[in-house]
């Protein structure tokens, strides 16, 4: 369900940014955009995955293992990603068009 919302969501996303780009920057931000997408989506992987191998450590394998790790890796990752969001709010704006 969640992989289903965010592919929704990530084209759209690229529709807003060439939408703000002038005519001549749109392969650049283009560019820009899907590599960017590429490098979140890649650090988040590696990000959440090495949480959940901390939190299966000595924990029998198994899908029930799995899932009573899963909680305790979101509880370790929400505050993780909350930063990353402030951080990227106060990122300076500039070129805005009226």
């Amino acid at each position: 369900m969640l992989g289903a919302g965010f592919g929704l969501l990530m084209q759209n996303l690229v529709v807003v940014a060439q939408n703000a780009a002038s005519p001549a920057d749109l392969a650049a931000t283009t560019s820009a955009v899907v590599s960017v997408r590429g490098l979140g989506l890649s650090l988040g992987v590696a990000l959440f995955a090495s949480l959940l191998a901390r939190e299966l450590q000595g924990r029998d394998p198994g899908p029930r293992a799995t899932a009573a790790a899963i909680p305790d890796v979101l509880f370790w990752g929400a505050p993780a990603a909350a930063v990353l969001v402030v951080l990227l709010a106060l990122l300076p704006r500039t070129g805005r068009r009226a």
